[in-house]
């Protein structure tokens, strides 16, 4: 089963005033999230103010924090679409490492909906510090043989992740410790991987709080013996479908991890037997179009990593063609009044039902209109 970590955005609805669609007129009422809509740091057990503009300001609007992770909401207030804003006394144990603001109101019936164009950052009301001591720039630490990597913290206590870096993307998660301990002593695979652009970054999750060593070198790895054959590099995948990933291994026996990283998203396959020679991603709908790294890394440290880039597109793109245009219109409006429409959704009208609420509405139209026009 797939474990994933969701990094950031929310689609960031926002409404035009009409839609050129086919027997469809929008509402003139829409609304916009202008505070906080991206970047900003707050903190903490401090007062915030939330704000939107709307046009033809109308009933109540709901206020909703998402945190990290693609479930984890928080209601806030409703409050009169018209005030404009919402003064947002954070709580001291609020903590939000890709926050999105998520405005929603129901007004003569329709929904209207916005949210922050990126996330911004609640940081806890008090965090420590942390610093990578080893390694250190420049070093060159041999494949196969034991390092200590070592850190400094003011943090009396939790956890801390130890993850490996290369060209500055993520590369594998080497080990997670009690922060008090100070270093680890890590056993480098005799297949990692030569390069002279490692780095390793310590990192305090729930407190949003990391460093990260500066570049240093590995050197002396075994040879190649993991091969993956589809996809091939630059392949296109679509959002909320499922697609194959296989490999060549030889004679090869064990276990090894699939990770797969996309924008501010990474599913992690830890535990893949290596003769299985295939595995199914579920891409999920919401996934960030753009690149994506597929990485084979064995849990037996006798191999080498292999990798390939393909391009994530739009849930929208129903042609596969590469971008969102005319033709992924045409086939969103059968959805709606086609043939496809209906409350009980097929494929492939259920592929573009982002909000999984069972059928084609404003909502989802207006995640295609983000996708069509950019904005």
């Amino acid at each position: 089963m797939c474990k994933s970590w969701w990094f950031g955005r929310y689609f960031p609805f926002t409404f035009a005033v009409a839609l050129a669609v086919p027997a469809l007129t929008l509402q003139a009422v829409s609304i916009t999230v202008t505070s906080p809509n991206g970047s900003e740091v707050w903190t903490a057990d401090t007062l915030h103010t939330i704000t939107w503009s709307a046009v033809e300001p109308s009933g109540d609007v709901d206020i909703w924090c998402h945190g990290a992770g693609s479930t984890n909401y928080r209601y806030l207030a409703t409050v009169e679409m018209i005030e404009g804003q919402f003064p947002w006394p954070i709580a001291a144990d609020f903590a939000a490492t890709n926050g999105v603001i998520i405005l929603r109101s129901h007004t003569d019936g329709d929904t209207i909906n916005d949210a922050s164009d990126a996330p911004f950052t609640i940081l806890p009301a008090t965090a420590g510090s942390l610093s990578v001591l080893s390694p250190t720039i420049g070093e060159n630490w041999a494949a196969g043989s034991t390092q200590a990597i070592a850190w400094s913290s003011d943090f009396a206590n939790g956890e801390i992740d130890l993850d490996l870096y290369e060209n500055g993307e993520f590369h594998t998660h080497i080990a997670t410790v009690p922060v008090g301990d100070g270093s680890y002593s890590w056993s480098l695979c005799p297949g990692l991987g030569d390069s002279s652009d490692y780095s390793i970054r310590v990192a305090e999750r729930t407190l949003y709080v990391d460093s990260e060593s500066d570049p240093f070198q590995i050197s002396g790895s075994a040879a190649k013996y993991l091969e993956i054959t589809d996809p091939a590099d630059g392949s296109h995948w679509r959002a909320g479908s499922s697609m194959a990933v296989n490999w060549n291994s030889g004679n090869l026996v064990g276990d090894m991890q699939v990770v797969i990283a996309a924008d501010f998203y990474s599913c992690g396959y830890p535990d893949v037997a290596i003769g299985d020679g295939s595995l199914t991603w579920d891409i999920p709908k919401w996934v960030q179009p753009g690149p994506a790294l597929v990485r084979l890394f064995p849990l037996d440290c006798g191999f080498i990593t292999d990798s390939v880039r393909v391009m994530i597109s739009s849930v929208f793109d129903s042609d596969s063609d590469g971008d969102v245009d005319y033709m992924d219109l045409t086939a969103l409006v059968d959805c709606i009044s086609g043939p496809a429409a209906g409350s009980d959704l097929t494929e492939p009208c259920a592929a573009v039902d982002v909000d999984d609420d069972g059928r084609i509405d404003l909502f989802d139209f207006a995640a295609f209109q983000v996708a069509f026009t950019g904005s």
